[in-house]
């Protein structure tokens, strides 16, 4: 039956639903030591926009191979955005505690303010790294540029999140595909983002043509072309 042939659309949309949840399994089992959180999500972004979307070498091979590739420059971000969130949780919670004076009230807004900048940033970088190649600080800098050049794209993210969340604790099952569903969403204000971002400083490629119901790929950025963007803005 051409329902059930290799081509059809069931047989595609299982295929779809089986990559998602052994995206989904290996971004998990990646997080698992905790400091490896962001090669995790670098290689869940990377194995979704390019393997779920069309392209690429296959799940197993582009998530692992861009998982390592990461694990230099991601282990100390992780590190880094750990202790950035647990100053920022301590100081929330002194001025949680402390809110009926004036001063420190204030202190407790900015300190939110700082903690939803970090949050945002956090969700930009795994993307940065599975994209664009340069130094620790060349990284922060476009996570940070990203985060702040695109607040709808922020608020979308953030939104996507905590529906996520709040789906996986009221059904723990849906963690075996949520995290690349959620993932697979984000990518489109994301790549649209880097798409941008490229297209602005003259640096897209037009090696592929893309159909219209694709969304734009961004190519990766040398690090000399990342510095002459990041520092005209």
């Amino acid at each position: 039956m051409v329902f059930f042939s290799y081509e059809g659309g069931f047989m595609r949309a299982l295929t779809r639903i089986a990559n998602m949840m052994i995206v989904s399994f290996f971004f998990l089992m990646g997080c698992v030591p905790v400091v490896t959180v962001l090669p995790s999500c670098a290689a869940a972004y990377h194995t979704t926009v390019k393997v779920l979307r069309g392209s690429g070498s296959g799940v197993i091979q582009d998530f692992f191979t861009t998982w390592k590739d990461n694990l230099r420059q991601g282990i100390p971000l992780t590190l880094l955005a750990l202790m950035s969130g647990g100053i920022l949780a301590f100081c929330l919670r002194f001025g949680y505690q402390n809110a009926a004076h004036g001063w420190v009230l204030a202190y407790f807004v900015i300190g939110c303010l700082m903690a939803l900048m970090l949050v945002f940033v956090i969700l930009w970088l795994g993307p940065v790294l599975s994209r664009f190649r340069g130094s620790l600080g060349t990284m922060l800098r476009l996570a940070l540029y990203f985060a702040m050049s695109h607040p709808l794209a922020d608020v979308i993210l953030l939104s996507l999140l905590t529906i996520v969340i709040v789906l996986m604790d009221f059904n723990p099952l849906l963690t075996l595909i949520l995290p690349a569903v959620f993932v697979d969403l984000a990518a489109g204000p994301m790549e649209k983002a880097f798409a941008a971002f490229q297209k602005s400083w003259d640096l897209t490629t037009d090696e592929e043509t893309l159909n219209e119901d694709e969304l734009p790929q961004a190519r990766e950025l040398t690090t000399l072309e990342q510095a002459k963007a990041l520092e005209e803005n």
